[in-house]
């Protein structure tokens, strides 16, 4: 089996739950200022586990996700849903099984664009079964 696609899956699930709008999936466009974006990057290697579920697989990986606002305080309000409705999350996404969505590290100030505009962004380790 291929590994999961983690930031189609995740932005489906944000959509479908928090009803966030646009969300696009590997970067934040141009236009409109206020928008989210779900990006993957790599994970350490695929474990390999032991014991009561011998030689299954888990594809390790890591996700960002970022929100574009005009304003400091919804910014973060709006990642800080975001964090809500995945950090410790465990389910199936689009016939995936998701065993474990962690947050890294706080959300944080990403950076601010001249027309005022600033992006949040929260990262998160992403662990599913293979």
């Amino acid at each position: 089996m291929a590994s999961p696609k983690h930031a189609v899956n995740i932005r489906q699930y944000l959509v479908d739950t928090t009803g966030l709008s646009p969300v696009t999936v590997g970067f934040l466009t141009e236009s409109p200022v206020i928008q989210y974006a779900v990006v993957e990057y790599p994970g350490p290697p695929d474990v390999k586990t032991h014991g009561a579920m011998p030689g299954v697989a888990l594809d390790e990986g890591s996700v960002k996700v970022m929100m574009r606002h005009t304003t400091a305080q919804t910014a973060l309000t709006n990642i800080m849903t975001v964090v809500d409705a995945l950090d410790g999350l465990n389910a199936t996404i689009n016939s995936v099984v998701y065993t474990n969505i962690r947050l890294k590290n706080r959300p944080r100030l990403l950076e601010r664009f001249p027309d005022g505009s600033l992006v949040y962004i929260a990262e998160f380790s992403v662990q599913s079964r293979r």
